[in-house]
């Protein structure tokens, strides 16, 4: 037996964490690179420096070799070995009951101090901690994922750096998804794994736009944008807001309107739902390298722009030369969609001159022809809401005081406490947006006014409609409780503020079309 695997000897390794990156044997300590200059192996050192009386011989070894030659099949002295294949099966179990909530994360964080590690889901934007296991079955469930289950990802999981990956076809397929990104990064107790779960295009739907979440008038202008024959259109929002749902039903859409006679094709990194009729393209580099992946998306972007395309998604403007790729094919007769990570529409303006793009180029509507911005927010249960009317008490002053200014109270609703159709008083998430569909006119305004003047002038002199507006005209329809609407998007107060708008409509407007048209007949109308 190794002297690390003796419990009775004293260079005896039972911390798992330790485990991972150290191993002892006969007066020389096996490390990897990685880990040598770690606090963890620093006090491994001194331990075995005062053991030996001496300084001990130091090896470095890969995290492989460390475990092949030390600890594969050593018993945990707390909690034993786990079947691979049995784990397996406990994470595609998982995949289901998250699928079957409608989550949208799984994370499983595994702490040192407490032994433990606990499992939780993302359900219509909140965490909910669904399970606790031992630190030993968390550790298995981490290496499992990684190890066996998991591709586009490093060779070997190392719970000591950030690794990212998905989890292989096959057992998403079982789950009853179409995949799903795998993201880890180490903690100061342990790892954190996180895995987004991806749904296929029948799990999300054929619906429309308006089904999203969309206003009639939204879904109208992004129509009207998606429709020309050229031009670029950024979708932009936080993580997690939806931008990739919307772009595929988008594109989806488009495929069926031009009945299969245009190329559509994507760049992504990687990709994530299947776009109907569109041909879809990772991008290959080596992930841990930031230049590699600069350079393989500018690479991509000047590939495709040979293989004859027609409609274009390019993943993510990351920087000047993806920008600038998005900008060209818009300029040579593409349409072009790409996402954006800010926080309102006419933040993508402001993004892409910081990251260098020049103006002349922003400015010109034939280009930059529809910025789009979407968050998500979680919708009332309609079986158990309750009217705000008699239940003024449930929130504070001060929303009280926003809900009475901005809104038509009358129609106001609560989150109720929960019943058989929701458990807790929501009932999924729709987006609540703002489309800006640009013109020479609007463009001048922001150029010589900047950006509050522009939004100004969008929404009084064209009409738009911003996302706090949006949102107001959803709580009107009591679809959206103030109170969770506020926390998911912005305050009721927030065009006053920030672009001193005062006068808001009050009369609830219609947030959804009512109609049973599939996505078929939406493409006929709008051809």
């Amino acid at each position: 037996m190794h002297d690390c695997l003796n419990p009775s000897h004293s260079l005896f390794i039972k911390n798992e964490s330790e485990r991972d990156i150290i191993a002892y044997h006969d007066g020389t300590i096996y490390v990897t690179s990685e880990a040598k200059t770690s606090s963890t192996f620093q006090a491994y050192f001194n331990r075995a420096r005062a053991h030996l009386g001496t300084p001990p011989d130091v090896k470095v070894v890969t995290l492989s070799d460390l475990k092949a030659d030390f600890y594969d099949g050593a018993m945990d002295v707390d909690d034993g070995d786990f079947d691979p294949s049995e784990t397996q099966n406990t994470v595609v179990n998982m995949l289901k009951d998250a699928a079957a909530r409608n989550g949208s994360d799984i994370h499983i964080i595994t702490s040192e101090s407490q032994r433990i590690a606990r499992i939780k889901y993302r359900v219509d934007g909140d965490l909910e901690e669904v399970d606790s296991v031992s630190l030993a079955k968390g550790k298995a469930l981490l290496g499992t994922i990684y190890n066996t289950m998991a591709s586009e990802a490093d060779s070997m999981y190392n719970p000591l750096k950030p690794q990212d990956g998905r989890i292989k076809y096959e057992f998403a397929k079982n789950a009853g998804l179409s995949g799903a990104r795998i993201a880890t990064r180490p903690t100061d107790d342990g790892v954190i794994m996180v895995l987004r779960l991806l749904y296929s295009q029948k799990k999300q739907s054929n619906k429309g736009l308006d089904d999203l979440g969309y206003l009639p008038e939204q879904a109208n202008d992004m129509w009207a944008i998606a429709d020309r024959p050229f031009g670029l259109m950024i979708m932009s929002g936080a993580t997690g807001s939806g931008k990739s749902t919307s772009i595929e039903r988008l594109m989806s859409a488009l495929y069926l309107k031009y009945q299969g006679k245009k190329n559509f094709m994507t760049v992504e990194d990687p990709p994530e739902y299947a776009i109907h009729g569109a041909i879809q393209t990772p991008i290959i580099c080596d992930k841990n390298d930031e230049e590699s992946v600069r350079r393989a998306w500018a690479q991509a972007i000047s590939n495709m722009m040979r293989l004859d395309p027609d409609v274009i998604l390019i993943g993510e403007v990351r920087d000047e030369d993806s920008a600038m790729g998005a900008i060209r094919a818009a300029m040579t007769g593409h349409f072009v969609f790409t996402t954006l990570h800010v926080n309102d529409a006419f933040g993508c303006i402001q993004r892409l001159v910081d990251i260098g793009i020049d103006q002349t180029f922003l400015f010109d509507p034939k280009i930059l022809s529809g910025l789009v911005n979407q968050s998500l927010a979680k919708r009332l249960c309609k079986e158990c809401r309750i009217p705000y009317k008699g239940n003024e008490h449930l929130v504070d002053e001060g929303l009280r005081g926003r809900i009475q200014r901005f809104t038509n109270i009358d129609g106001v609703h609560l989150a109720g406490k929960g019943c058989k159709c929701c458990h807790n008083g929501f009932s999924g998430r729709e987006a609540v947006a703002e489309v800006v569909k640009t013109s020479a006119a609007l463009f001048d305004v922001f150029k010589n006014h900047g950006k509050v003047a522009a939004t100004r002038y969008w929404v009084e002199e064209m009409g738009g409609v911003t996302k706090c507006q949006a949102m107001i005209q959803k709580i009107n329809e009591g679809l959206l409780d103030p109170l969770s609407a506020e926390q998911d998007i912005c305050l009721l107060n927030e065009d006053v503020v920030t672009l001193g708008i005062e006068d808001f409509p009050k009369k609830a407007k219609p947030s959804v079309i009512h109609n049973p048209n599939t996505i078929h007949q939406k493409v006929e109308r709008i051809g």
